[in-house]
């Protein structure tokens, strides 16, 4: 089967490449929520990991599933992404 339009000559695959092979969060902003008392991932790995994506962090006084034990704090990181996403341009990028 004959390969049709931009994909003929290749033009497209180096944009879908770069979306595959790059992170999200080098072009999107990015919240964390670290879990303090984690012991499956060291908290201070989860702050490095943060703060490598330049993301809105909060921490709480909590283990591994920090949603499940602080589900408002979850909630408010998550609603104030959305807020702070509404309107933007960004949403259309991802």
């Amino acid at each position: 089967m004959p390969v049709h339009g931009a994909w003929a000559d290749g033009s497209c695959w180096t944009a879908v490449i770069e979306r595959l092979l790059t992170p999200a969060w080098r072009r999107l902003p990015t919240w964390y929520l670290v879990a303090q008392n984690d012991e499956a991932i060291p908290p201070d790995a989860e702050r490095q990991f943060a703060q490598r994506m330049g993301a809105t962090t909060i921490e709480v006084a909590a283990s591994h599933v920090a949603m499940v034990s602080h589900p408002q704090d979850a909630a408010r990181l998550i609603l104030d992404a959305a807020a702070s996403l509404a309107g933007s341009a960004v949403l259309a990028q991802s």
